[in-house]
């Protein structure tokens, strides 16, 4: 069985999620009705887990070394409080990137929790049409579900929906 917040797999014999803690239980039969309650329950469960949460990006510094190009630095830039982004708006950094002629690129996002401890994982992003300087903001959904979003805030590409629990 997986866990209905996080998605993480469920030994049998548990009776919460190891991972976010949510309790476990089995449906017995089908309903529109009980399918939609235990839908609301996950969604305040996953606000609620996540309002704490702090979410940002790695940026990094390069230098030319010998015709190559060598990183020399890399620096946290923070993006959001979870419980302070208000659902389907994008904040945006004011940090400016330049546009590469790539088609996509892997922005590695972290996630920092309140005991200091922070998880990084890679979200591939296309990359947005024109050749401006881009800003890179996040928005929450309302399932609680993060999207990092990259170009400008007129035109603009965005994540897949990140589930960050």
């Amino acid at each position: 069985m997986k866990c209905y917040v996080c998605g993480e797999e469920i030994p049998e014999g548990y009776t919460e999620c190891k991972r976010c803690g949510f309790p476990m239980f089995a449906k017995l039969g089908q309903s529109a009705e009980m399918d939609a309650s235990i839908h609301a329950m996950v969604r305040q469960y996953r606000l609620e887990k996540i309002k704490n949460l702090r979410v940002g990006i790695k940026t990094y510094s390069w230098r030319t070394e010998n015709d190559q190009l060598v990183q020399e630095a890399e620096f946290d830039l923070p993006l959001a409080s979870c419980g302070e982004l208000t659902p389907d708006a994008v904040q945006w950094a004011e940090e400016t990137f330049v546009h590469t002629r790539l088609e996509s690129v892997d922005l590695t996002m972290f996630v920092r929790r309140e005991d200091g401890s922070t998880q990084t994982r890679t979200v591939p992003m296309g990359m947005p049409a024109g050749d401006a300087e881009m800003q890179v903001g996040i928005r929450k959904d309302a399932e609680g579900m993060l999207v990092l979003c990259l170009g400008t805030p007129e035109s603009y590409t965005t994540s897949d929906p990140i589930n960050i629990l």
